[in-house]
């Protein structure tokens, strides 16, 4: 008997937030505003209204550019930011294309002499390493 007064008051949920199936719900009902604080609201709210009604006159996208480029804080360009990244792209292009076509005229060889003399000259070396080879061949077939 006395276990189950003290478990009875262990557990009592009274003034306290208990958990629902469907949601976690106080034991104090919450206060609702009043009808007069309801109507100041819905006051405010009619004057909030009323100002967007006539600033919608005023929309930035009513101005004509000539006010626009009257009221801005800086002086207007001569040339636009999108032009002159097109310039500036177009000259680092044009600058490569001609640093490319300067180092293909000036590597480019006047006459190609020198490359049949190379090819002489790694035949005459690829006839001398087989010449070698041949005879280190021959000195192993006679020591056996």
């Amino acid at each position: 008997m006395i276990l189950w007064k003290i478990k009875k008051n262990y557990f009592s949920f009274k003034g306290i937030r208990y958990l629902s199936s469907k949601k976690v719900s106080n034991y104090y009902v919450h206060e609702r505003p009043s009808v007069k604080e309801m109507d100041d609201e819905y006051k405010k709210f009619l004057e909030i209204k009323k100002k967007e009604n006539i600033l919608s006159e005023f929309k930035i996208t009513n101005i004509d550019i000539n006010t626009f480029k009257k009221y801005k804080h800086k002086n207007n360009p001569t040339f636009s930011t999108e032009f002159k990244i097109f310039i500036t792209g177009f000259l680092i292009f044009s600058w490569c294309i001609f640093a490319i076509y300067l180092t293909i005229r000036i590597m480019t060889p006047d006459d190609f002499e020198w490359v049949e003399n190379e090819r002489k000259r790694l035949e005459d070396a690829k006839k001398k390493i087989m010449i070698i080879k041949e005879k280190e061949l021959k000195s192993v077939h006679n020591q056996n």
